[in-house]
Parts: C-alpha cells; sequence; structure tokens
C-alpha cells in the first residue's frame, strides 16, 4: 500500500467470507506485525505514505467505495471520501498532499488530489486504467501499464507545477 522496503503498511485485501478485510500489517524491514484495522472492510484500495508512520487508503470495494481513511501510526480515522468512488485504482503521495488516479466501474481516468483535508478534482489521466503501476509524489507521480478491457501499456507522468498529465513514449 505505502511507504519504504524498511517501513511500510499493508492494509485491506482479499479474505475472509466476504472476499475482504480490514487487516493492516506494518513492515519494520525483518518482520510483518499486526496492528489496528481499518474501519471500513474493502479490498481494491488505493494508498498514499511515506512510511508505516503516516498514510491513507481510499476508495474499495465491494461494490464502488469512496471511503477514505488517515492513519497516524496507530488508527484509522474517517476522513473526507473521494469524490468519485472507484476501486482497484492507483495512489501516490504523503498523508497531507495525495493523489488518486484511475480505477474501475466503470474504468475510469479521474485524478483527484488530496490537502490533508479533502479531495479535488484535478487534471485527469490521458487514458483510462485500472490496476496500474503507481507511485511518487504529488509534485510528480507516474501511473503506468494497468488494464482496460485489455492491458494498456502506456505510462504518464503527473507534473503539479502544469496540472498536466503527460503520456510518456519509449
Amino acid at each position: 500500500m505505502f511507504g519504504t522496503s524498511t517501513s511500510a503498511v499493508a492494509a485491506s485485501g482479499d479474505g475472509g467470507p466476504s472476499g475482504t478485510n480490514t487487516d493492516v500489517e506494518t513492515w519494520n524491514g525483518t518482520n510483518w506485525t499486526e496492528v489496528n484495522n481499518l474501519n471500513t472492510d474493502r479490498r481494491n484500495t488505493g494508498g498514499a505514505g511515506a512510511d508505516s508512520t503516516s498514510g491513507l487508503v481510499f476508495g474499495g470495494s465491494p461494490g464502488t467505495q469512496s471511503v477514505t481513511e488517515t492513519w497516524n501510526g496507530s488508527n484509522w480515522t474517517e476522513a473526507n471520501d473521494l469524490n468519485t468512488a472507484r476501486y482497484a485504482l492507483g495512489g501516490a503521495g504523503v498523508i497531507g498532499s495525495a493523489l488518486a488516479f484511475g480505477g474501475t466501474t466503470p474504468v475510469k481516468a479521474n485524478t483527484e488530489e488530496w490537502n490533508g483535508a479533502g479531495w479535488t478534482e484535478v487534471a485527469d489521466l490521458n487514458a483510462a486504467k485500472e490496476s496500474q503501476a503507481s507511485g511518487g509524489t504529488t509534485t510528480s507521480a507516474f501511473s503506468s501499464f494497468g488494464y482496460t478491457t485489455t492491458s494498456v501499456a502506456t505510462a504518464e507522468e503527473w507534473n503539479s507545477s502544469s496540472n498536466v498529465v503527460k503520456t510518456l513514449t519509449d
């Protein structure tokens, strides 16, 4: 979900009778530790955060959710929800400044920016996609590959200074 190779958080996922769960574990570079669970049972979420001490998780399924929860290193708190409900979306950034992009039901290009308190719709991806690889910051984030009804092999870069998404070529 978010963090580094020595301080990370993994939240939600497939499991249990409903196919979803609220489980959360932190990684310290050597071991996983079970910590306080999410408030909302879901999977296929987006996430953003610098390490295991703070971050946020947003969107998800079953159904199509807009739920956003923030993590303070100990507990999850419900925050202002995404404007566009979706799952299988990408995420980038940290708890005070994050991006949510792409997702599905149906496949979306929507991009929203989190300012630490709420989400604002900004420049969308050039190619709608779900289940993409993503990362970076709100200054420079990346979305690459992904899926619509077939695989999408494009990479896109977010540039906050121009509020523009640029498709990268080989």
